[in-house]
């Protein structure tokens, strides 16, 4: 029973899908030009007062609770024999 009509088949379909898309993606566009006053640098990160502060305080309260924790740990031999 053929109708005399063709229907594309699943991979057909698929690949002409993808040409599409390969030619879609190939199209370059070009960047508008930067203004004269804009550079490309990075610019350099500097901390501010309140960020140097709060490093500062986390570093402190690292180095306290590491000093508390080797004290502990040192202070459990002479516990274990009382």
């Amino acid at each position: 029973m053929s109708t005399g009509t063709t229907f594309p088949s699943v991979m057909d379909v698929f690949t002409s899908k993808m040409a599409e898309q390969a030619v879609i993606c190939d199209v370059k566009r070009e960047a508008p030009p930067l203004p004269a006053n804009v550079t490309m640098e990075e610019p350099v990160w500097k901390p501010t007062n309140h960020q140097l502060l709060i490093m500062i305080s986390l570093s402190i309260t690292s180095l306290m609770i590491s000093l508390d924790a080797t004290i502990v740990i040192t202070s459990l031999t002479v516990w274990t024999h009382c």
